[in-house]
């Protein structure tokens, strides 16, 4: 369960994250204004809500808090929208045409703001794995049961908006168990 600051700002965290997401599904386009409302209010709440990137280890220093978790927002969204905009440069120059949209690289500073520069991370390569398993059998069956090429593409929002609300939820906890599984 979630402390009480930081479910409020799952209130607005997550609603958009939906949103977002089902624009993408619906009709591969996804609007500014709430990819934009996203990253605004991720630091706009990082500042209000310090406790959102863990800061409130500061007895009596309240303005020390806000602005680190000021700090960890920008840090989120400036890596958000790096990782993502290389990636998407790449990936469009070795395919030939656009890899990415300009709302996935938006969407990565969002996570950013909300989740600090780790979540934004695992936004981008958490949210490749969850869209490789979800796209998987539908690539599959069209290839092998209907015998279609598939040259389609597929919406990467959707994937990024689940690894962002896991992080959201179970960012610690997931960097545990992977040091865990790691280090045997």
């Amino acid at each position: 369960m979630l402390p009480g600051p930081k479910a409020a700002a799952a209130f607005v965290f997550l609603p958009l994250l939906v949103l977002l997401a089902g624009c993408d599904l619906d009709d591969m386009t996804v609007p500014d204004g709430p990819n934009f409302t996203l990253v605004g209010a991720g630091i706009f709440l990082s500042v209000l809500i310090p406790s959102l990137h863990g800061h409130v280890s500061n007895p009596g220093m309240p303005v020390l808090d806000r602005v680190l978790s000021l700090s960890d927002s920008l840090v989120g969204v400036a890596v958000g929208t790096a990782i993502v905009w290389w990636i998407r440069t790449i990936g469009t120059a070795m395919a030939g045409r656009e890899a990415m949209g300009e709302a996935d690289i938006i969407l990565g500073a969002g996570v950013g703001a909300f989740c600090g520069w780790q979540g934004a991370l695992f936004c981008v390569f958490g949210g490749s794995v969850i869209g490789v398993i979800t796209a998987l059998p539908g690539l599959i069956s069209a290839k092998f049961i209907k015998g279609e090429d598939y040259a389609g593409v597929v919406p990467f929002v959707p994937s990024m908006a689940a690894a962002g609300a896991l992080w959201f939820f179970r960012g610690p906890e997931l960097v545990t168990a992977w040091h865990q599984w790691v280090n045997g």
